[in-house]
């Protein structure tokens, strides 16, 4: 991975961790390189969660398989429920039948 990860993941740290979490980004390439499987869920939900645009940070960060992969395990309640399905329509369109996350319901 690349200077672009590195800022990426840089961004994703102030966007979503607001130092809760002491992360140093070498590390958190690493183990999104080999896939540590625990500590992606974690992450991918903090993102989830806090980012402004974490279809776009999702995306630049992880292969779409191993992607698909770990959002499918999130428990899924609340809010993040509702950005689960938008980040699975947009990245793999996935879109649920009658759902419209532009609607209110």
């Amino acid at each position: 991975m690349g200077d672009i990860i590195k800022e990426n993941i840089k961004q994703i740290i102030n966007e979503c961790f607001w130092g809760d979490y002491h992360l140093d980004p070498i590390e958190v390439e690493t183990r999104i390189k080999n896939k540590d499987d625990i500590f992606c869920k974690f992450f991918v939900h903090r993102i989830i969660s806090g980012s402004p645009f974490p279809s776009a940070r999702l995306k630049a960060l992880f292969d779409p398989e191993y992607l698909k992969k770990i959002i499918d395990e999130l428990t899924e309640h609340g809010r993040l429920k509702e950005l689960i399905r938008i980040i699975k329509s947009v990245l793999f369109r996935e879109p649920e039948e009658g759902y419209r996350p532009w609607t209110s319901r």
